[in-house]
């Protein structure tokens, strides 16, 4: 069911984008990318990745305490950010107040629903958070839509973020049964100490690693944003958002396959699984060469053809960024092998090498390149070679390490 739902979910925003990319224009489509990426980047921090604790406690008492522990730390961190945000103002005249409202909004929307979404599933709930997943995904789409079509606002991509994610703030409270008395328990500052200790692992592994992946991901549509005006942020954008479907409708899937077998296995012998990582990895690239192959001979007929002719700069750059995807797809869905191998630590330093490769590369390209596609050029073959270590290490470990017990 879950399956089920995220993938309607996922199916209403690709079968929307030809005509959101038509009623928004390259520059919308740049700050709400910037948006996105901000909203990203800060939920880690927002809630510590304590969302990811609450499927693991003991009792239902206990999953409300961390609930409530991650309301308490987005509201400090609201209000942190608000204060920064009136500093920034009073040393920046030009600062964009509003957009970074918008940003703290959609921050503690995402932030909360991640969290309720916890809850349900601890409390196996299945079929509302696919519901929930479903309706999200239309209520944000059509306000898009109806922002685009009917008003001169130039933040409707933003409002139906928003829109979509306070609609499921309010269909989770449909779902979730908390009484006041339990809340006002679950608020006692020592429930709220002891979860955040017990769980402490999440906020000093979990969070940083997760952070750095997030940010190592949206890292190109912040730099750009940094250095070029916001028509090329939002073609990189729509790049990046097209490029992420392959590994969501293909990586993904190999990824649970893959990890669903060899967590259900009592004993696992090394080499063996060397053998299988090294073949599906070859099989993976042969097959989806035929991405890059594609774009490259047709990415300027299919964007015109589906998008408008407002998008033929993000063709270009999707085609360069392809070059990195077979390599991607060959060694993302293997990640979940480090689990057996060492876990929150090894996650950590991958993260961190990826971030590193990311701002590095693109930076270098602005320095010596003036020209967005040769910087993006400059990008993938970065993240191309940082993938290939990737694979290598994943077999590496394979070879070397000793499986955990599970």
């Amino acid at each position: 069911m879950l399956v089920l739902g995220s993938g309607l979910s996922k199916a209403i925003g690709i079968l929307s984008l030809p005509l959101i990319a038509r009623i928004y224009t390259p520059a919308e489509f740049g700050g709400f990318s910037l948006y996105m990426a901000l909203v990203l980047v800060l939920v880690p921090i927002f809630s510590l990745r304590y969302t990811h604790a609450i499927p693991l406690t003991e009792s239902l008492e206990s999953a409300l305490s961390v609930l409530m522990l991650i309301l308490v730390l987005n509201l400090c961190f609201m209000v942190l950010f608000l204060v920064l945000i009136v500093f920034g103002k009073l040393f920046d005249t030009s600062l964009n107040v509003f957009f970074f409202l918008l940003v703290l909004v959609g921050v503690f929307f995402v932030s909360l629903n991640e969290a309720l979404n916890m809850f349900l599933v601890k409390l196996r709930e299945y079929k509302p958070i696919a519901l929930i997943q479903v309706q999200l995904s239309l209520v944000t789409e059509s306000v898009k839509v109806f922002f685009g079509l009917f008003t001169a606002v130039n933040t409707g991509l933003i409002f139906g973020h928003i829109a979509g994610y306070g609609f499921a703030l309010f269909r989770y409270k449909g779902y979730v049964n908390i009484t006041l008395p339990s809340i006002i328990l679950s608020l006692k500052f020592f429930n709220l100490k002891a979860s955040f200790l017990r769980y402490k692992s999440f906020p000093v592994w979990r969070a940083p690693s997760q952070l750095m992946q997030v940010a190592a991901i949206q890292a190109p549509i912040i730099l750009t944003s940094i250095h070029y005006a916001d028509g090329l942020v939002g073609q990189v954008g729509l790049s990046i958002t097209l490029l992420s479907l392959p590994f969501i409708l293909i990586g993904q899937s190999i990824s649970k396959l893959f990890y669903g077998e060899i967590a259900n296995k009592h004993e696992i012998d090394n080499q063996e699984l060397k053998k299988v990582v090294i073949r599906l990895a070859k099989k993976i690239v042969f097959f989806s060469v035929i991405i890059p192959l594609i774009l490259v001979l047709f990415s300027e007929e299919l964007f015109s053809f589906f998008l408008g002719d407002d998008w033929l700069i993000a063709a270009k750059i999707t085609t360069i960024l392809s070059f990195y995807i077979p390599m991607q797809l060959a060694s993302s869905p293997f990640v979940e092998i480090f689990n057996f191998y060492g876990g929150q630590k090894i996650h950590f330093k991958l993260s961190l090498i990826r971030l590193i490769v990311v701002l590095f590369s693109f930076e270098l390209g602005v320095v010596f390149f003036e020209n967005i596609e040769q910087v993006i050029f400059m990008y993938s073959i970065g993240l191309l070679i940082f993938y290939m270590y990737l694979l290598a290490n994943i077999i590496k470990v394979v070879d070397q390490g000793e499986i955990r017990e599970k």
